[in-house]
């Protein structure tokens, strides 16, 4: 039975020269899992915005959106509210409340439920998905990866048959997001709701969908079954495309001539393939960037005490100590609420520790005059929307440029790196995730930040994009730039990064070169690894490896 049906859809911005989605045409049967994939501004957001009616975007809308069986347009508000619930690629964007069970209570109170019908349904999503700990927690003190999860509780509290979840992966950790992929397959398989997931390269998510819809310049390239469509790719020889297929097949694609049908797309059928056929080998890696640059301290944090104030004896962050070089790439990693946000803001002199010292070079932030650190450090929050001030992306760069005193032809190739000629138009609000990021890391860039801290950089961020990202950033660390990067994108890590730590228990462990680090790593670790785990123990990722035959 169809429980969503678009024809001919199509979606344009005000003042915008061409769609941000053209011609959509598609079925969705109930019970399904859509997964949908795309580059980083293909639409993914956009089509999921325009199917909750309730917070579709401004702009003009063409074609039909049939739910199930009637134009959606024939619903009530109170009925779509009900049926169709939405998790935002922002948590932040979404909670209105102060607390968590206000949070989850909020939608229920909005459709006139009564006060017994509210507390039975609280009592039940508080247990079966056991957040009873975090229940009385204000949403402010709560990880990312926290809010994530009551938000997902909050739209299923409301019992919807089609739940649209946009990157709800992107800020949990590898352990938390493998929880919420057996969550979202649980409520698919156990109770039947109807689920389409936005989501970049998560082979976990991708290989348990039922379709896949590849997304590009808003326009529909591919949707069908996961086989159906890496065949559709790997024949059309759309490089594109290729990018967002499976790691699995990637590898084998790359390296070895096989038909579509017979691609590996999970680790499990790569391994037994392997074990039959150990075609690859290590790649010679040449000079290895893991080595500290130059001897020059560029940030330095010793016996470092912090707690909110809200929770004074629960220390976040105790007896840490750390050193970064000019020169380094530094990523950190770490579970949710671990406290690795917590500390980029007191790198950046936002927090202030209650004991410990935190150094710019040889100098106590604590003697540096605001307005100069953030002449030294640039501070990139989770969610981009809380740095910019300005209403155009152009206005936004230019303002960098004007603090940084960045020259004509640094802002033509900074523009040029990072594709956001396009973009500069555009209000930073109406742009993706993704692109939101991408404007981010220019301002950065042209601001001339000596130090980059930087907040979960690559969320929303495509397999070019990211590279785009990568190639920027290992750049500015061969220019003395210092950059650390906190992040749960493993995959990103192993192929740029210079060393990697990992925050836990209010600590930071030993700092290793990057290979040094994953070694031993069984759950924080890449797929490659996983796939070459015996064979090629050294392997972190697919491109340092070729084929023998």
């Amino acid at each position: 039975m169809k429980i969503l049906e678009l024809r001919q859809v199509s979606f344009r911005y005000p003042g915008q020269p061409r769609e941000a989605l053209k011609d959509i045409s598609l079925e969705i049967h109930a019970g399904e899992i859509v997964y949908v994939c795309g580059p980083t501004g293909s639409g993914k957001s956009t089509l999921l915005n325009c199917l909750k009616r309730e917070i579709r975007p401004r702009g003009e809308l063409t074609g039909s959106i049939i739910y199930d069986g009637q134009e959606m347009n024939a619903y009530t508000d109170a009925a779509l509210i009900q049926e169709i619930g939405i998790v935002f690629q922002n948590p932040d964007n979404q909670t209105v409340m102060d607390t968590v069970m206000g949070e989850i209570a909020f939608g229920l109170e909005n459709l006139g439920l009564a006060a017994g019908q509210i507390k039975q349904r609280l009592s039940e999503i508080a247990g079966y998905f056991g957040i009873e700990s975090l229940f009385h927690k204000s949403l402010q003190h709560l990880s990312g990866g926290e809010k994530q999860k009551v938000n997902l509780c909050a739209a299923l509290a409301m019992r919807p048959r089609l739940l649209l979840l946009d990157e709800p992966l992107a800020q949990l950790d590898p352990v938390a997001q493998t929880e919420l992929i057996g969550m979202i397959r649980h409520l698919n398989q156990e109770f039947g709701i109807t689920i389409i997931i936005s989501e970049h390269n998560k082979d976990d998510m991708m290989v348990r969908a039922d379709k896949v819809l590849v997304l590009n310049q808003g326009r529909q390239c591919n949707f069908g079954t996961l086989r159906q469509v890496v065949a559709e790719v790997v024949n059309g020889q759309d490089e594109n495309s290729i990018s967002f297929m499976p790691t699995p097949a990637r590898l084998y694609l790359r390296t070895a001539k096989i038909p579509p049908a017979d691609l590996p797309l999970t680790v499990k059928e790569a391994r037994h393939r392997l074990h039959k056929h150990p075609i690859f080998r290590q790649k010679d890696q040449g000079e290895s960037t893991e080595v500290r640059r130059n001897h020059n301290q560029a940030l330095s944090v010793h016996n470092l005490l912090f707690a909110y104030r809200s929770a004074p004896g629960q220390a976040v962050l105790k007896n840490l100590d750390f050193l970064a070089y000019q020169g380094d790439f530094i990523g950190i990693v770490g579970g949710n609420g671990s406290g690795k946000s917590t500390l980029l803001k007191l790198l950046a002199g936002l927090l202030e520790p209650l004991d410990g010292n935190v150094r710019i070079g040889r100098d106590n932030i604590r003697r540096i005059k605001k307005n100069m650190i953030s002449e030294i450090v640039f501070y990139g929050p989770q969610n981009p929307l809380t740095y910019f001030t300005q209403d155009t992306v152009e206005a936004e760069l230019a303002e960098a440029s004007r603090q940084g005193r960045a020259t004509a032809e640094s802002y033509a190739a900074t523009l040029r790196k990072l594709k956001l000629t396009r973009l500069l138009n555009m209000h930073p609000y109406d742009l993706s995730g993704g692109e939101r990021q991408k404007i981010l890391l220019a301002c950065a860039v042209l601001r001339g930040a000596q130090i980059l801290l930087l907040d979960e950089a690559t969320k929303g961020l495509d397999t070019s994009a990211k590279k785009e990202l990568g190639s920027v950033l290992t750049e500015l660390a061969r220019t003395g730039k210092t950059i650390i990067l906190v992040s749960h994108d493993l995959e990103f890590m192993a192929g740029f990064a210079h060393k990697c730590t990992l925050l836990f228990d209010g600590n930071l462990s030993i700092l290793q070169p990057t290979h040094d680090f994953f070694r031993d790593n069984y759950f924080y670790t890449t797929i490659a690894k996983r796939i070459f785990r015996e064979s090629l123990p050294d392997v972190l990722t697919i491109e340092e490896v070729i084929a023998d035959g």
